[in-house]
Order: C-alpha cells, then structure tokens, then sequence
C-alpha cells in the first residue's frame, strides 16, 4: 500500500488532471503552458509548500487545518490550502548595498511559489543589472548558483554548492540573510533579510514581485568602484578622468523612477531569467 505522502500526491494530480480550468489557471501563475510535464512539476510544486506549514510562516488556523485534515486523509481540505498558499503568500525581503547600504537599497515581497533562482532574477532586475554576469545567494551553508553557471563545472569543484532552482524562496526566510553577489569580477554585494510573511490581496496575488521601497537608481554596470566614488564624494575629481564624479555616472542616481521599474520588470524579468535559466528543469516545462 502507498504512503500516505503518495497518496496525497496522487490525488493533487488526479484533481489537477480532471480540473483543466484550476490546473491552466494555477499553471498562470507561473506564466508556464499545459504539457505532459507540467502535470508532475505542479504537483510537486504544490505537495512541497506543506514543508512551510509553520505558524511562523503560515497562518496558525491554516496550519491547523492542514494537519488535521492530512490525518483523516482529508486531501480535499489539504489541497485547498496549500493552493491557498501558493496563490497568496508572500514575505519581505529588505536588499541593501553592502558598501553602501543606506544610498541603494530595495523593500519588495515575492511569492512562496517562485523559486530562488527566480529571486536572483528579481533582485538584478530591481537593481537595473543587465544580467550579462555570474551571480549567486550565499547562505549560511548554501551557494545557490544560476544555470549559467552551469557552464563552469562549478559543482565539480566546490563542496555545499547547488543550484537556485532547486530551492523555493521561502528557503531564504527559514535562513532569515543571506548575501548575493553580482558580477564576480567587479565585486558587487548586497545583504538580504527576509521578513514578514503575509497573504496579499487579490489584486497583487499574480505579480511575481511587490515593491515597497527604493532608494538609489541602481548599479554601474562593469563600474562598481566609479559608482563607489560617487556614493562616497559626488563633486569629488576622478584621479583619472579628471572631471566631477557624478559627470561619469550615466544616469541620475538620484532619480529611482520607480514607476518605470515596475513598468519594465515583469518584461526584463523574463529577458534575464532566460539568461540565467539555461538548461534547468523548469525551462522543460514551458
């Protein structure tokens, strides 16, 4: 006879099977198309989000809930509020500059449904990268790296190493900071605290990043010790240049615009989580 987990999983896929409305819709969530493959990846996609059924995650009453019905094989019950979860649930995340990190930082929430890699591309996104460099998480025992990197053979070489997609984003708030470092060669880092989970309305519940607050345009792409200067002196002389340092930022660093960032990211989000997606599982199930 199946385990009780078997059976649970077996029957997300049977309702997701037999409710091609609920399964499309819940497949909209993820901008991913119906396939023989995405039947398996939702499915575990939704079975995995009861591993964050914890009060100080999830709401207490459908924590209760859950494993009450899970008990008397209620799967009717259980789906429901994990689908519930997966639609709703976000929590905060605070990015700074580490240099830096009262003059760029960026207040936004993601969803517990998206996955760290798709985190990674949120943050280049929110800090105007162009995502033509390497970047990672660091946790406390983690490197998450990006499928690009995939390329370098890194996991050959290096112990506690994986890759982000393997990770769902809540893996962050468990961990509570991390640090995630751009471009490795010019050095760029920002700390991340995450925080405060809530379910959002459902007006905001489809968008796969909330932004709260930002300060500083964002990052000189291949110019981080520039963009140092500026933040350290603006009127002070480059050695080299020999003109203002904020004569040599190709944009007003001042100016956040946040409405064009929000404009812009779902359609640079999808640019950049192409790059750095390069042959991971979920790109197979598109």
């Amino acid at each position: 006879m199946k385990q009780k987990k078997d059976r649970f999983k077996d029957y997300i896929k049977k309702y997701l099977i037999n409710n091609n409305d609920d399964f499309r819709s819940l497949l909209s969530y993820k901008n991913l198309k119906k396939n023989n493959q995405s039947y398996k990846y939702l499915t575990n996609k939704i079975y995995s989000l009861r591993f964050i059924l914890d009060p100080k995650y999830v709401d207490k009453l459908l924590c209760d809930q859950f494993t009450e019905a899970y008990r008397v094989e209620d799967f009717e019950t259980c789906y429901d509020v994990l689908t519930y979860i997966y639609k709703y649930y976000f929590f905060e995340i605070d990015l700074r500059y580490s240099d830096y990190p009262d003059k760029l930082n960026r207040v936004f929430m993601i969803p517990f449904r998206n996955n760290m890699q798709e985190l990674i591309t949120a943050i280049i996104v929110l800090l105007r990268g162009s995502g033509n460099h390497l970047t990672n998480i660091t946790l406390a025992d983690m490197e998450l790296i990006t499928g690009a990197e995939k390329v370098d053979g890194l996991l050959e070489f290096k112990d506690s190493v994986d890759y982000a997609s393997n990770y769902p984003t809540y893996y962050l708030l468990e961990h509570k900071n991390g640090k995630l470092y751009y471009d490795y060669a010019d050095g760029y880092e920002f700390s991340l605290v995450a925080r405060r989970p809530v379910p959002v309305d459902d007006s905001l519940c489809q968008s796969n990043l909330l932004l709260l607050e930002a300060k500083g345009y964002g990052i000189y792409e291949d110019n981080r010790l520039v963009l140092n200067e500026y933040l350290n002196q603006p009127n002070a002389y480059n050695s080299y240049e020999r003109k203002l340092v904020k004569d040599m930022i190709p944009f007003n660093f001042e100016e956040v615009n946040e409405d064009d960032l929000i404009l812009k990211f779902e359609s640079e989000f999808n640019r950049i989580g192409q790059m750095y997606s390069y042959d991971n599982a979920e790109s197979e199930v598109q």
